[in-house]
């Protein structure tokens, strides 16, 4: 699906080129692996956030891994013995107030800010009271482009310095407009069929813009099984290549000389 004679509009234009990018944002991609267009199309997802099914805070249970929103109303840092420097920040939602702590994490105090919306994963624990420990977490900027994602399932990558979350979106967004016309279906019917896999064009949109969560693992699914199955393909073209290859003729005459040589041992 990478090839292409088109430059400009192509799978293989360089990611700077894509409206929106440019060359500030395409180093922050290129660190991520992201050199083309195709690239980015590619991009595959840690994991993802379901804003359909948001837990208030009033409604968590210790032992649970949930997904919330809020606001952020204090944050502080604190020196521990034997953990290192301890963050802490308190969020708040239309339903009660939860602790989130984050270990050995110092750099987090200058991104938490009081009155942030902020997005929080993880698993609930209790040690006073209720807290979440080392969350994922996402800041809401208050941009009109991030409302239009509330409510949805939002991917999240493995995101580098001077890369936010929405601006990634933004331009993955462009991505999928621009470069799903040129994508080619890599799998035949039958295997489309016998595995209940969707096209490739369809698996893509769903990884970045899922409206169901399992659409989206499926089209993951679909797109692991690709890499392992063209893998395999290779290894057993190579095995055939290499039983068609004529071996060596082995030395089994032998001359005079070979029949003294042997005749002058000891043995």
């Amino acid at each position: 699906p990478y090839k292409t004679k088109d430059f400009k509009t192509g799978l293989a234009t360089p990611i700077q080129y894509l409206k929106g990018v440019g060359p500030k944002r395409a180093a922050c991609l290129n660190r991520m692996g992201v050199e083309t267009i195709g690239d980015f199309l590619f991009l595959v997802p840690r994991y993802y956030l379901d804003r359909t099914k948001l837990t208030p805070i009033k409604q968590l249970q210790v032992g649970a891994n949930i997904t919330l929103i809020g606001k952020i109303m204090a944050t502080g840092i604190k020196k521990t013995r034997f953990r290192g420097d301890l963050v802490r920040i308190m969020v708040r939602d239309d339903t009660g107030m939860i602790e989130a702590i984050w270990f050995n994490r110092p750099y987090l105090k200058k991104r938490f800010k009081v009155n942030q919306k902020i997005v929080l994963s993880g698993k609930v624990y209790y040690y006073q009271s209720k807290q979440l420990v080392n969350p994922d977490y996402e800041i809401i900027k208050e941009a009109k482009e991030n409302f239009d994602y509330a409510g949805t399932i939002i991917p999240i990558y493995p995101l580098t310095e001077g890369l936010s979350l929405w601006e990634l979106r933004r331009a993955l967004k462009k991505a999928v407009e621009v470069g799903l016309p040129y994508l080619s279906e890599t799998l035949s019917n039958e295997l489309l069929n016998r595995y209940n896999f969707p096209e490739l064009t369809e698996a893509i949109k769903n990884l970045h813009f899922p409206d169901r969560i399992e659409n989206a693992e499926i089209a993951k699914s679909r797109l692991i099984f690709e890499e392992l199955f063209f893998f395999e393909l290779v290894l057993a073209l190579r095995k055939r290549h290499s039983d068609k290859i004529k071996k060596g003729y082995p030395l089994t005459e032998k001359g005079n000389l070979t029949n003294k040589l042997l005749a002058m041992l000891p043995f």
